[in-house]
Parts: structure tokens; C-alpha cells; sequence
């Protein structure tokens, strides 16, 4: 049982929370929380979010080399339980690879793509696999790229298909301007218009019209581009989009991040520059965005943010040029209009995944951290606290009373928990997400009391007390207690029922004989 100085301070907690949520100051409550971690430690592996919320975490580089000095790959894949905060094993890659593509497709697979296989640096494949959620296996190969390629972009087109764009290739081909198309009806790819210029380690965004757009990359010469090309939908055709010259712009390993309003945000790269670009789809034009407050990054994350407009958390990545890796997390915000310095990362890290959960958090996986070490870590982000649970009711019971509660209605971080409260007293019950239910025990029967419901994300992220709270009285005869329990009859108390019966059924009868 808590203390009533442990009740006193929860209960100031989450007062103190409740003004919060008044004020609009519920962002000042985000941050970092760390997570079961991974039995292996993994970076340019690929976490994709399936339909039943687990995050599905494929292959990766482990940091570890062999005799030859060429990386060690992964082949294994790990499925992650959010609201269990627990990991299970999926089925192995039929190779190892990093550097390759997770593309989750309408019907909920996912299509794996290409990635480099443990060996020299040119030992990229040309693989393509499909997932299935469904069975929790990998079918059998889609068939075959028309390249071997690793570090290139696969992007979900309107009609279905997916679009792969450059990449790394074999000997003499350190990036590729090939595209490819994979249609998931037939199974089968087809060759696309190439990029006007070789690109790897670039970002392709897909804008609300159809089109596509690439920005940067390296070129075959390792050179980061000053670049950006757009894909017609209807012909396949590429157009230049030159990059004014706003600031530095040499940019690979950055992030490209589409807006709710149809913009595009570049951020980061190995350019390491603090500033960031726009760019406006409606007439093809360019702007300079929000610097980054003081710190540069390359090998980011970007991750866009629902229920604030425009609000894009850019986490990690390399430090002003690439001496270390960085726990800074930013968030722009207002379409973009500012940018603003969010709580570090509880690890420093660089080439990890970031995938917004179901709840509107973001879960952080693997990648280097300090001193190249590879990271089995992962953290959550959690930027809104969870919606407070509605329509709460209360049945008394012999000193309980059970309290039912039903998920609110709109968008909120999913919650972990849920915590009921009994006052007087203090007594609480917990029950985890999705429950709707729980008991609270060791209470006195006749005393009235008031129950509220808190709902706790990850990280211990509280939402404002239900309200209004719900009012019982436990008591022996309350419904469902012991001194509100039926008898039930006897063997031989059941007899003289029965024998009662016949005889009353007799005496109906004699009336109606004598009328």
C-alpha cells in the first residue's frame, strides 16, 4: 500500500498537470524514454510499422567485422510490441543485408528491397522480398532487380506500385541513376526513365500530385549534389529543380520531410550546415527555413508530429563535422516558422530508424553512437500526454468497487497504463492498455467515495484526471456482494417446492371442475 505522502505527490502531479493542459503547455512534457532493448545491436537496418501496431525491425550492419575487414550483416528480424514494451523473433532474411529498403504496401506486407550483403563494399544484391504480416513470413523472391543496388529510396506511388530510385551498385558503380518499378499485382519490375544524375544516400518524397521529388545525394565521385529532380506521374520523366543558391546546399544522409500543407522540409546531411530549405510544390521554388538552433547534423532522423501543423522532430545524427554523434532533438514547428531545441536523446546516435507509432509517438532504433560503437538501444518520444479516459462509471461490490471507463474520442499518445483513484484514502488499481476495467480493493463498506481515471504513456506521461469523477458506496449487499446472494435451494427444498406446485396446480383444477 502507497504512503499518503506517495498519494499527496501524485495527486499534486497531476493537478499540476491538469493546469498544463489548460495553459497549452502539454509539449513542455515531452521527451525521451528508453526500451526493452533489442538482443542485437543493428544500424541501417529498416523498422516498419505494420497494421497491428508491432513494429517489424529487418537485417542491419552490427558494427562487427570479418577477417577481411568487411562489415558482419544481419539476417535476423525482430518484431517490437509497443504497448507491451516486449520483443519477439520474426523470420529470418534469406541473407544478410543493411542498406536496403522496407516499403510497408496496401494490403499490409512489406516489400524488402536490394541492401548490401556482408562482404566487400561493392557486394550490394539485387533481391526483393515480400512480407506478410498475415503469416508472420517472407515469400518467396518477387524476382530479381535488373541492379544490385543498396542505399537507394523505394517510394509507395498513388497507383500502387513503388517506385526505386538509384543507389549504390557493384565495382565502378558507386551510385546509380537507374529506376526501377515493382508491381505488387504481377509481381514483377519494370525499368523506369533514369535520373538525369547518379545519386546514393539522396531522399525521394512523394508530394500530394503525384510526382516525386529527389533531393541530393552522392554522386559516383562522392561528392555530395547540389541537386533536386521531379518525377512526372503520367510520363515518367524527370525535370531539374534548381537549388538556388539560399546557403550551402551539399547535402547526402539528410532528411526530406513532406508537410501537412504540401511543402517539403530538407534538414541536416553530411553538408553539416545548421541551415534548412523548403521547398513549394505549388511553383516549384525554394526558400530558406529555420536554422537549426546551434547544432548540425548528418545521418538524422526526421519524423513529422500529428496534431501540431508542421511540427517535424529531427533527431541525431553527426555533430559540426562528423567528429561525434549527437543526442539533440529539434522540433519545427508553425509550417514550418521556428525551430526549437526538444529534451536530448537519452543515447547519442546516428543512422537509426525513427517510426511514428500508432499512438503519435516515435520509436528510436539502433544506429552508432559514440565512438562508432553500434547500439542494441531504442527509445520512445513522446510529445503529447495521452487523452483523458471518458464516460468513467462505478459498481460497489463487498469493499470494492469495479470502475469501468471507455477510450476517449480524437487523436492522443496511445497510453501504456491506466491508474484509478479512490478518495477518500487514496487506494488505487492499475489495469494496462487496452483494458477498460479495473477493481479497487480494501475499501469501507458504507463510506462514499469518488473515483477518477488517469490515463500514463510510456515515460510516465500522465493525461488530466477523468472527469467528472464517478460516485460509489461499497457495501456487503451492493450488487454482486455477498449479503445481496441468493440462496440457492436445497436437494430436499427443492422436493417441497415442487410438491407445492403440484397441489396448487390440483387445487386450480378442482375450482374449475366445481364452476
Amino acid at each position: 500500500m502507497h504512503s499518503p505522502t506517495h498519494h499527496h505527490r501524485r495527486a499534486l502531479r497531476r493537478l499540476l498537470h491538469a493546469s498544463a493542459l489548460c495553459l497549452g503547455m502539454a509539449a513542455a512534457h515531452a521527451g525521451w524514454t528508453p526500451i526493452a532493448p533489442m538482443d542485437e545491436a543493428r544500424t541501417l537496418h529498416t523498422a516498419t510499422r505494420l497494421a497491428d501496431s508491432t513494429v517489424l525491425v529487418a537485417g542491419g550492419d552490427t558494427g562487427n567485422v570479418d577477417g577481411g575487414n568487411n562489415p558482419i550483416a544481419l539476417a535476423t528480424t525482430r518484431l517490437y510490441n509497443p504497448a507491451a514494451n516486449t520483443w519477439s523473433s520474426g523470420p529470418d532474411l534469406p541473407s544478410p543485408r543493411f542498406g536496403h529498403t522496407a516499403t510497408p504496401l496496401p494490403g499490409g506486407n512489406v516489400l524488402l528491397v536490394g541492401g548490401r550483403e556482408a562482404g566487400p563494399v561493392n557486394s550490394a544484391n539485387a533481391n526483393s522480398l515480400l512480407y506478410s504480416a498475415l503469416t508472420n513470413t517472407f515469400a518467396a523472391s518477387t524476382g530479381q532487380l535488373t541492379l544490385r543496388r543498396s542505399h537507394h529510396t523505394a517510394t509507395l506511388l498513388p497507383n500502387g506500385t513503388v517506385l526505386v530510385v538509384g543507389g549504390r551498385g557493384i565495382a565502378g558503380q558507386e551510385a546509380l541513376s537507374s529506376v526501377e518499378i515493382f508491381d505488387p499485382v504481377t509481381g514483377t519490375w519494370s525499368s523506369g526513365i533514369d535520373l538525369p544524375a547518379r545519386r546514393r544516400e539522396h531522399t525521394a518524397t512523394l508530394l500530394p500530385d503525384g510526382r516525386v521529388l529527389v533531393v541530393g545525394g552522392y554522386d559516383n565521385g562522392n561528392i555530395a549534389a547540389q541537386s533536386a529532380y521531379l518525377r512526372d506521374p503520367a510520363t515518367g520523366a524527370w525535370t531539374e529543380v534548381p537549388v538556388p543558391a539560399l546557403n550551402t546546399f551539399y547535402r547526402a544522409r539528410h532528411t526530406a520531410t513532406l508537410l501537412p500543407d504540401g511543402r517539403v522540409l530538407v534538414a541536416g546531411g553530411n553538408s553539416h550546415v545548421t541551415t534548412t530549405l523548403v521547398f513549394n510544390p505549388a511553383d516549384s521554388t525554394w526558400a530558406a527555413g529555420p536554422n537549426l538552433p546551434a547544432v548540425e547534423f548528418g545521418g538524422n532522423s526526421a519524423t513529422l508530429l500529428p496534431g501540431v501543423p508542421g511540427n517535424v522532430l529531427v533527431a541525431g545524427g553527426d555533430s559540426a563535422g562528423g567528429a561525434s554523434v549527437i543526442a539533440s532533438t529539434v522540433s519545427f514547428a508553425s509550417g514550418p516558422g521556428q525551430a526549437t531545441r526538444q529534451p536530448d536523446l537519452v543515447t547519442a546516435r546516428r543512422g537509426h530508424t525513427a517510426t511514428l507509432l500508432a499512438g503519435g509517438q516515435v520509436l528510436v532504433l539502433g544506429g552508432e553512437t559514440t565512438g562508432d560503437a553500434v547500439t542494441n538501444t531504442g527509445e520512445l518520444y513522446t510529445h503529447t500526454a495521452p487523452l483523458p479516459p471518458a464516460n468513467v462509471t462505478a459498481q460497489p461490490g463487498d469493499t470494492q468497487v469495479t470502475v469501468r471507463w471507455q477510450a476517449p474520442a480524437g487523436t492522443g499518445t496511445t497510453p501504456a497504463h491506466y491508474t484509478v483513484t479512490a478518495q477518500p484514502g487514496g487506494r488505487t488499481c492499475t489495469a494496462n492498455y487496452p483494458a477498460t476495467s479495473c477493481t479497487v480493493t480494501g475499501l469501507t463498506n458504507g463510506t462514499p467515495y469518488t473515483f477518477t481515471v488517469v490515463a500514463s504513456a510510456l515515460g510516465g506521461i500522465d493525461s488530466a484526471p477523468s472527469a467528472p469523477p464517478a460516485a460509489a458506496t461499497p457495501s456487503a449487499a451492493a450488487p454482486g456482494g455477498p449479503g445481496n446472494a441468493q440462496a440457492v435451494p436445497t436437494l430436499s427444498q427443492w422436493g417441497v417446492l415442487l410438491l407445492s406446485a403440484l397441489m396448487l396446480l390440483a387445487g386450480v383444477r378442482l375450482r374449475a371442475v366445481g364452476s
